[in-house]
């Protein structure tokens, strides 16, 4: 076999009576049937083509600019562009570095370099864009009509982490009982748990509209022996709203949401 692998490119490049001569000097050392030798020929000729097809094409150089950015800050960027709620790229790209430090801190990167991280805040509009374009499509019917309170409230996926720090930050939940079913009117408890102190405030009410809302934010505040550093609530757009409008112009008090339908984000007080 080794010597067909040496006869090859010269059989390739020979004349019709050339091929023949070497197959005959072939058949002479090896002692082999000429149909055989032939044979032999034509399967090395085929993978002798392959290989040389193979490398013309890794030996062309790629057009165009050096790629700058690899699969794995398409990786990163994607985790940020989910964390974000899967907003467009003029949204996510002023908000990169808040979301790579957030998932840093929950070790989602724990398997990457620490400069993959770093490349991936630096990238530019026009490279994100091309990437969320790639990114697959989620549902956008989430949050219809209740786009701009969203937009205007961070999410925070770690927020379990103040538990050790100092008492004020506070996990809301609003918890409805209504056997199931939100058809005509129910009973709502609002439940703010501070998760340093662990101290509990419970409020009652009736309904889940903003009014309602309102009244029980306030009769639960009456209950909490802290002051309030940090709001953490769900999702829901009333209370959202309620909180909003609480620390609007504040800016000693903070406002976050989980991440939706991630009830492990709102732990302390789900429990």
């Amino acid at each position: 076999m080794e010597l067909t692998k040496r006869l090859i490119e010269k059989y390739l490049k020979s004349s019709k009576k050339e091929k023949s001569e070497i197959i005959s000097k072939y058949c002479e050392l090896t002692k082999v049937k000429r149909a055989t030798a032939v044979k032999r020929f034509e399967r090395y000729k085929k993978r002798y083509l392959f290989q040389e097809r193979d490398t013309q094409k890794n030996s062309k150089k790629r057009r165009g600019p050096k790629k700058k950015y690899e699969s794995v800050h398409e990786v990163i960027l994607w985790k940020c562009w989910g964390l974000s709620g899967c907003v467009c790229a003029e949204k996510l790209h002023p908000m990169l570095e808040v979301y790579i430090e957030e998932l840093k801190k929950n070790n989602r990167f724990s398997l990457y370099e620490l400069s993959k991280t770093e490349e991936a805040k630096k990238v530019s509009l026009g490279t994100l864009k091309r990437m969320v374009n790639r990114f697959p499509k989620v549902s956008t019917k989430k949050h219809k009509g209740n786009a701009f309170i969203y937009q205007k409230v961070p999410i925070s996926a770690n927020f379990g982490r103040y538990a050790f720090e100092e008492v004020g930050y506070v996990e809301v939940d609003f918890v409805e009982h209504n056997g199931g079913s939100s058809a005509g009117p129910f009973a709502v408890t609002a439940v703010y748990t501070d998760l340093y102190s662990q101290w509990i405030s419970r409020a009652a009410g009736l309904g889940k509209n903003q009014r309602s809302v309102e009244k029980m934010d306030l009769l639960a505040h009456t209950k909490l022996p802290v002051d309030v550093l940090h709001y953490h609530p769900d999702n829901d757009k009333t209370i959202l709203k309620v909180l909003f409008e609480k620390v609007k112009g504040n800016n000693e008090v903070k406002l976050s949401r989980s991440r939706p339908y991630k009830k492990n984000d709102n732990a302390h007080v789900e429990q």
